[in-house]
């Protein structure tokens, strides 16, 4: 029987497809293991950021790294991985901003973040912390990594503040930070978080920060109201003024009007007066005092009077005085009574004349003294120009002899400033220096979830509260820090109590409060890898900063 080749040809081409098709496929599952492997060791190394291509056990390594040295770090960890032949590095550097800006905006029921981040993780972090101070918003995520952030513990910091600000304000305001200068702009949610915010714009600001605008607004309120009530020895002003000013001008107001009255200030600051406000204010003000008990209710552009005083007469006229008085655009209505308006009418008739009487009288004698005491005012005039020549004389002799005291007393007390503000200087660097040094890193740490201080942080702290109170010119600022464990507003909470937890131990070793600050961090500021409870330990704990 005699062999046909082509028969054999026809048996190995599905031969060499099986031999194809499981050589693919054994190729494909060593890239994909390869690229699991290296994912896993970069994600353990908080490099999430960068993508894993395997072609064979050849990868290509790409994404944005913020630092030269993320970038090495990233292929060395690929390269290193057991199977990789080699690695082509196609990584780019995320761009230096000129200028580090981050904002925060309400727009309706949205919270949009916008903006400079440093890292993903500062980033998760942000939005952590922003779903935990505006719960039920729904939040746009339009920051962008860039690097050159200014001073980054402080600027974390300074964004968390910017946005517990924006939390008592209303829908359509927004915070902006350009590099560490903040702009505010919108209206408080009501008169207790206007006055809130305007205290932390003045005297609560992070460390570094400076206002570049302030365009905060006290909520506006309908109806306008604005009273004051006078009863007995005391006058209760309440209702709502446009701004401190002229809350502070109103009060100043009452005080002229009722010299000899207790004043009771309720106002709270709102927008939304009428026009002509001040000056309606300041016209039922003065009606006001001219009864011996009653009350103004400005509503809006409505003045309504009320009370009573003892003559018809000074009714009438409190009233007229008030109507000229009030701006056009505001409507007026009044109920004033008074007692017994004819008998002591006749009384106040009777006593004008007879005052009148008295006053013509008195004005002839007083005419009459008047000419003896200018007769008199001349002779001692003359005498007087005498001694005032030669006083003059005198007095620029002896200003000659004091000029030159003065210059010499100047010149010493220049002197002695100048010794005593070196000794000053030398001294607040000692006292810096030794702040600095009454701590070393992991003196104060905590034990998981907790917030208490252990001995040996009490002890540390004894040892800084006693250089602390030698040098009473030095502040400084608590900074405390969590580990990984947890969501991001529980550790940033338990931050913030260990940071308070040190303040009041401070405070209560005799360390006055106003010189210190504490901060809560959360695990923003890692001394090592949360990868171990070694480490962990490591990251639970609070420093102190000499300012």
């Amino acid at each position: 029987m005699r062999c046909n080749p082509w028969r054999w040809l026809w048996g190995l081409v599905p031969l060499a497809l099986v031999v194809h098709i499981a050589v693919v496929g054994e190729r494909r599952a060593i890239e994909t293991d390869l690229e699991r492997r290296a994912g896993e060791a970069l994600a353990q190394a908080d490099l999430q950021w960068a993508s894993l291509k395997a072609s064979g056990r050849d990868i290509v390594v790409t994404g944005r790294a913020l630092a030269e040295s993320e970038k090495r770090k990233a292929i060395d960890i690929v390269s290193r991985q057991q199977g990789v032949r080699a690695v082509e590095d196609r990584i780019e550097l995320v761009a230096v901003a000129p200028q580090y800006v981050w904002s925060a905006a309400q727009r309706g029921n949205r919270l949009v973040l916008a903006g400079h981040v440093p890292s993903e993780a500062i980033r998760k972090a942000i939005v952590g912390t922003a779903k935990a101070t505006f719960p039920g918003r729904e939040l746009d995520d339009e920051m962008q990594l860039a690097r050159g952030v200014p001073d980054q513990d402080r600027w974390l910091g300074t964004v968390s503040f910017c946005l517990k600000l924006l939390a008592r304000m209303k829908p359509g305001s927004y915070v902006r930070l350009a590099q560490m200068r903040l702009a505010i702009d919108g209206e408080a949610e009501d008169g207790a978080a206007y006055q809130a915010l305007s205290a932390a714009l003045a005297s609560g600001l992070p460390q570094g920060v400076e206002i570049a605008a302030n365009k905060l607004m006290p909520p506006r309120v309908k109806p306008y109201v604005w009273s004051a009530t006078l009863r007995g020895q005391q006058l209760e002003l309440a209702g709502y003024a446009p701004d401190e000013r002229q809350r502070e001008e109103v009060f100043q107001a009452a005080r002229k009007a009722f010299p000899e009255r207790a004043i009771v200030e309720r106002m709270s600051i709102a927008a939304g007066e009428p026009p002509g406000w001040p000056q309606a204010v300041g016209a039922a003000l003065i009606a006001l005092a001219a009864l011996e008990e009653g009350r103004v209710e400005l509503t809006d552009a409505q003045l309504a009077i009320s009370g009573f005083t003892p003559l018809e007469d000074t009714a009438d006229a409190a009233v007229k005085g008030l109507r000229s008085a009030l701006p056009p655009s505001f409507r007026l209505t009044h109920q004033i009574r008074w007692k017994e308006p004819a008998a002591a009418k006749a009384a106040a008739e009777a006593a004008r004349l007879a005052a009148e009487e008295e006053a013509r009288r008195k004005a002839a004698e007083e005419e009459a003294r008047r000419k003896a005491t200018e007769e008199e005012a001349r002779r001692k005039a003359t005498e007087e120009e005498t001694r005032r020549k030669a006083a003059e004389e005198e007095a620029r002799r002896k200003a000659a002899e004091e000029e030159a005291r003065r210059k010499a007393a100047e010149e010493e007390a220049r002197r002695k400033a100048a010794e005593e503000e070196a000794r000053r200087k030398v001294e607040l660097a000692r006292c810096r220096q030794e702040l600095a040094d009454a701590l070393t890193p992991g003196d104060i740490t905590f034990a998981t979830d907790k917030a208490e201080l252990d001995p040996r942080g009490r002890a540390a702290l004894d040892r800084f509260a006693a250089v602390a109170a030698r040098c009473a010119d030095v502040d400084f600022e608590i900074a405390g820090h969590a580990d990984a464990r947890g969501s991001p507003a529980s550790k940033l909470e338990l931050s913030e109590r260990r940071a308070q937890a040190v303040l009041d131990y401070l405070v209560k070793a005799g360390i006055d409060r106003r010189r210190m600050s504490a901060v809560g961090y959360g695990d923003w500021v890692p001394l090592a890898a949360n990868d171990s409870e070694q480490h962990r330990a490591r990251n639970r704990r609070v420093e102190i900063r000499v300012r």
